[in-house]
């Protein structure tokens, strides 16, 4: 029993930390060093050790980055290696349906669709602040 609540104990610490960096990288409005922090996280395989809470909240945040970025082919590809059982989540699919209104250049349709949703956690909602505000400003120029 000691080994399972110190395991659980070290799960939410490591929980924090991600969080903690994510949050320090959002706050900062550096797209480029969040998609690289999320970049790194995959390539260091850190989804097959990490919770399914967690890896579904990096995914969240690596898609709305590349988004922000409007780097809609590797948001695309992202979507694609997203484990099915992780796509089945409604936020994570309401964030691809804004990727999917943007690769169609539906302008409204974006806005809607980032307007529809309710955010579960202030990093995604700060991103799709984000994203909604650019989105904007393209729409105006």
């Amino acid at each position: 029993a000691m080994e399972l609540a110190n395991g659980a104990a070290t799960d939410a610490a490591a929980e924090a930390q991600v969080e903690a960096e994510l949050t320090v990288l959002v706050s900062g409005g550096d797209v480029g060093s969040l998609i690289r922090w999320c970049e790194e996280w995959e390539l260091d395989l850190k989804h097959s050790l990490a919770s399914t809470a967690l890896s579904l909240g990096v995914y969240k945040v690596h898609l709305l980055a590349y988004l922000l970025a409007a780097q809609l082919d590797l948001a695309r590809f992202l979507w694609r290696r997203t484990p099915p059982s992780l796509r089945d989540d409604a936020e994570l699919q309401a964030i691809w349906e804004v990727g999917r209104r943007m690769w169609v250049e539906d302008r409204a349709g974006v806005q809607a669709a980032l307007a529809a949703a309710q955010w579960s956690s202030p990093l995604v909602a700060t991103l799709a602040r984000a994203l909604q505000r650019r989105t904007l400003e393209d729409a105006f120029q």
